[in-house]
């Protein structure tokens, strides 16, 4: 979660806790338990929405990365098997296929799994004179098997991902419904209960403006666009160096992160696979704009 999305879910969750604890203060105040409500299912939806956000980021592409490992383990090691049979009997077209490394899978995950079903293809055309070499029909059907499982996880990551920057764009929303309600909620509290009702209406002021957001003016302020200059929006923007430092490009190519202290960092773009990374050096107070090409 981000530190702007943490700070706005710490704020709500104090005031839904001086609401929920003084409840009986207000209850027949119609107008005040209304906006109240709103505030819970919009609250209650900004932290579903949240979750959607944690759940796209890292175990889907760590699975993925374990099973594209696998796969090229079990590529490499089948293809270095049947290589030698490939010399013996110069055969180059398969010598090529089964001349594989490791670091032939270190690349994009189509390229990954090209090589893989040229390697499978190969065996199961030469399947009948590799038996002194060590390779039988269920090494293949092993390979296969790992080659679907691979495949089948290339797009999870995507769809998670999706789901992520979906929920980001609700949240996005989601704030800006929440804290026009809490304006309006704070003006009926301090004008129905400022004279009886003092120290309600002072533990709600008190947990509603718990972060002042607006102090914290150094930011950095980023337009994605792609190599026509157009604004692409939905990019993923991380500060490496910093734990929860990231925003998604809204539909006019831009992200803002705030909170960033003095120091030199790298900005991390992405969308799918593409992927670019910029050096930044930001100062206290300083609203640094960068454009970044993807």
């Amino acid at each position: 979660m981000s530190k702007f999305m943490d700070e706005k879910n710490n704020t709500y969750n104090s005031v839904k806790t001086v609401l929920s604890d003084n409840e009986s203060i207000f209850e027949t105040y119609a107008p005040l338990v209304a906006l109240y409500n709103s505030f819970k299912q919009d609250t209650k939806q900004l932290s579903d929405n949240l979750q959607v956000v944690e759940a796209s980021k890292g175990s889907q592409n760590d699975n993925k990365l374990m099973l594209f490992e696998k796969m090229a383990k079990l590529a490499v090691r089948y293809g270095r098997k049947a290589l030698p049979w490939a010399v013996k009997n110069k055969n180059m077209d398969a010598i090529k296929i089964y001349d594989v490394t490791k670091t032939d899978f270190n690349t994009s995950a189509n390229i990954a799994l090209t090589h893989a079903k040229n390697v499978l293809d190969q065996l199961k055309t030469d399947i009948a004179n590799l038996a002194d070499y060590r390779i039988t029909q269920a090494n293949i059907t092993e390979l296969e098997a790992s080659i679907t499982e691979a495949e089948n996880s290339s797009s999870q990551p995507t769809v998670k991902r999706k789901q992520g920057v979906v929920a980001n764009k609700a949240n996005r929303a989601l704030i800006r419904t929440i804290d026009a309600n809490l304006d309006s909620i704070e003006n009926l509290i301090v004008g129905e209960y400022e004279e009886t009702e003092k120290t309600f209406v002072n533990l709600f002021l008190s947990a509603r403006h718990i972060t002042n957001l607006g102090s914290r003016s150094t930011k950095l302020i980023v337009t994605v666009v792609d190599k026509d200059g157009k604004p692409v929006a939905d990019a993923y923007g991380d500060v490496i160096e910093m734990d929860n430092e990231e925003q998604y490009s809204d539909e006019n190519g831009e992200l803002t992160i705030i909170g960033i202290k003095n120091g030199t960092y790298t900005l991390e773009v992405s969308l799918g696979e593409a992927k670019t990374s910029v050096k930044f050096t930001i100062k206290l107070g300083e609203q640094l704009k960068l454009k970044v090409v993807l």
